[in-house]
């Protein structure tokens, strides 16, 4: 049946009940007119979290979240805004289409055909597996166990070429469909036939938990490809699907930290470890868009790959490709004929576990790794070592970091033991003139081979810089989250009074809850963000939003203490400015100044 197509947001919002979307989260407790549970979002004993029918609304008293069904399918889910609109439309049977809707994107009714035909292989897959006494034995041999095999869906693939095809006509799934899906591959005489046999099958899932393709291991040891992968379609792109992340997202967030292994069976042997924080990407280099899709999850990801030196080359280029997408990395290093599987099946759970409790930063993890490929005894080999660590060094933009790492280095210097500050000096001057050439070829590249995107910037978002450190951040969390909540928001209003907010951009969404507030609304933090047009200060807000602060009575009143305290150290600065100057009114300002010194001190 074909999906209700729209283009309003509150046909989304009318079509999915509140109490009905988050009892798929967590238990609810009829009490009187509201609903009670505990709070999905932090550790209690006690409900604090509550649903209000009436109003379509949640609120956490304990955490001191709050707002609508896109709020929470926004944080249960980490998703953005759009994201959360189009998943809860999906639920619902409808289309939701933005006013610059892309008619030759595919429709929600396409992908949904590629989806089904994906859930049908599946099926086709998980059936077969027992039927076939080399499977079992593989994953007999491979140490799986059925609750494993079946938590991740793990099925086999036949020899024949055409049984999961006769498979989707019986159920009615065009060879077209099938086609596109990835299942099918045609010859060049135009013959279908499966596109995965003799393989055993683990299939792939979206965020949401749906199947969108597959990775099948080759049974016998040296064929190849050992790992065939589901080819580019339009609901599976290897550049943003991160493999069993539907299944890791709970203790990723609990934890704050992500495994990043190589492969489906590494996930899978992780898993039954009890380390259910593993993912993996789709066999390629992980990508930009990966990065950005765990960064909503942790900002911490540990990365263990083999420890052969292909893996440990993969796991220096995925760390700075972390690092250069602002997460926080770090590498393990495991014996050089182990990978995760190998690994946890020799050793044990205990020894992963302490594996990862040894994982390093990367600078130290690629500062050893140069060691450990040049003998650092012969003299030619330890110049070659040194100016690589060098380059390492120069890339560290903390000045105190690349000072720590200065004297681990020093130990490999021809005189670290006989002039120990000579050499260092030696080592900050090199690090010094690396630097500059890191410079002056990066503008020698963008002045003779510019990229496409410089004349193109608004295609490149400038990083957004943090304007106050983490106390003011607080108070503005407090005060924004305190306008949305029902039961605080007079309170806030009240409290802040003339003050204004510190950002731009906090002011402007305060002064937008404050007029849906007047005209008889609750704030919705979503509504409002979706008015705020500069991309920064959206983003600013957002995070302010996403902060975990209380609130209460006591945490409004302390953020406007700090906003009265900022108010007052701001037109200090001033003052003092007039008074060096020695400007006209000196002793107005003056005596302003020593009142604003005697208010300080007596506070």
């Amino acid at each position: 049946m074909a999906s209700r197509v729209t283009n309003d947001i509150e046909d989304v919002r009318a079509a999915n009940d509140i109490v009905r979307v988050v009892s798929g989260y967590l238990t609810l407790k009829k009490s009187g007119r509201t609903l009670s549970g505990l709070c999905p979002f932090h550790h209690e004993k006690t409900p604090s979290f509550y649903v209000y029918p009436d109003t379509q609304r949640f609120s956490c008293y304990g955490c001191g979240l709050y707002g609508d069904v896109f709020a929470f399918i926004m944080r249960a889910e980490n998703l953005s805004f759009p994201e959360a609109v189009n998943i809860l439309a999906e639920r619902e049977g409808m289309e939701y289409r933005t006013a610059g809707y892309n008619s030759n994107a595919p429709s929600r009714d396409h992908r949904e055909t590629l989806h089904v035909a994906n859930e049908l292989a599946l099926q086709y897959y998980q059936e077969m597996l027992p039927q076939h006494q080399i499977a079992q034995e593989l994953i007999q041999q491979r140490g799986l166990r059925q609750e494993t095999v079946a938590k991740f869906c793990i099925g086999y693939a036949p020899e024949g070429y055409r049984g999961l095809m006769n498979r989707l006509e019986q159920r009615n799934v065009t060879k077209e469909s099938a086609l596109e899906a990835g299942l099918l591959i045609e010859s060049d005489k135009g013959d279908l036939y499966d596109r995965f046999h003799n393989r055993l099958m683990f299939p792939i899932w979206d965020a949401q938990g749906r199947v969108v393709g597959f990775g099948g291991r080759a049974m016998e040891a040296d064929a190849k490809p050992k790992y065939l992968n589901t080819s580019e379609t339009p609901v599976f792109r290897k550049s943003r699907i991160i493999y069993a992340l539907h299944l890791a997202k709970t203790r990723i967030q609990s934890e704050k930290t992500v495994l990043l292994l190589e492969g489906y069976m590494d996930v899978a042997a992780a898993h039954q470890a009890g380390f259910t924080n593993a993912i993996a990407t789709m066999g390629t280099a992980i990508t930009p868009e990966h990065v950005g899709i765990l960064k909503r999850f942790s900002q911490h990801v540990t990365v263990v790959y083999d420890g052969d030196t292909p893996g440990q080359n993969a796991s220096s280029k995925a760390a700075a490709e972390l690092l250069s997408q602002g997460m926080q990395a770090s590498i393990v290093c495991l014996p050089d004929n182990h990978d995760p599987d190998s690994y946890v099946k020799q050793y044990g759970a205990e020894a992963f576990a302490n594996q990862l409790k040894a994982a390093v930063q990367v600078i130290e993890f690629e500062l050893n790794r140069i060691a450990t490929q040049h003998d650092m005894s012969r003299p030619e080999e330890r110049v070659q070592g040194l100016h690589k660590m060098i380059e390492v060094l120069a890339s560290i933009p903390d000045s105190l970091q690349r000072e720590q790492y200065i004297m681990q280095v020093l130990r490999y210097h021809p005189a670290g033991f006989t002039d120990p500050s000579g050499a260092v000096a030696q080592l900050r001057r090199e690090i010094a003139l690396s630097q500059r050439q890191r410079h002056d070829q990066a503008k020698r590249r963008d002045l003779y081979h510019p990229e496409p995107e410089q004349f193109e910037e608004h295609q490149r978002p400038a990083p957004i810089v943090e304007p106050l450190q983490r106390s003011g951040i607080l108070a503005e969390a407090v005060l924004l989250k305190g306008i949305c909540n029902i039961e605080w928001c007079r309170h806030t209003i009240d409290a802040l009074g003339d003050l204004s907010l510190a950002t731009e951009g906090a002011q402007m969404f305060f002064e937008l809850a404050k007029r849906q507030i007047s005209q008889g609304e609750d704030a919705n933090p979503v509504q409002i963000l979706a008015q705020m047009t500069n991309e920064r200060d959206r983003e600013l807000v957002s995070r302010r939003l996403g902060e975990n602060e209380p609130v209460n009575k006591g945490s409004i009143d302390g953020a406007v203490d700090w906003l009265q305290n900022q108010m007052v150290e701001q037109r200090k600065r001033q003052l003092q400015e007039l008074l060096q100057r020695g400007s006209e009114g000196d002793t107005d300002a003056l005596a302003e100044y020593q009142q604003l010194m005697q208010k300080r001190h007596h506070h």
